[in-house]
């Protein structure tokens, strides 16, 4: 890997493998992986933050409607489609 041949023959003798090669050091330096940003972490939490506030919601719903005398299914179907409508 990593070498062209047009023509012609050769014998090749392996020495190293992996990232013992140059072209392996090659693929790690250039395998940076960026560090997540303030910005990130932000929004991950923000996400964390709906995602629990929907499902708490669509609970509550689901046990109001229910005592409310509603039927078992009509307050389930009710309490999700809420939850599919807060969803961004």
């Amino acid at each position: 890997m990593g070498t062209i041949i047009e023509s012609g023959s050769g014998k090749g003798v392996v020495i190293q493998i992996g990232k013992a090669t140059e072209f392996g050091k090659i693929a790690e330096i250039s395998s940076f992986v960026r560090p997540i940003t303030e910005f990130q972490k932000g929004l991950i939490t923000f996400g964390d933050l709906i995602v629990k506030v929907i499902v708490i919601m669509t609970i509550v719903i689901f046990i109001v409607n229910f005592l409310l005398g509603h039927a078992l299914i009509d307050s389930l179907l009710f309490s999700l489609a809420i939850a599919v409508g807060l969803t961004p």
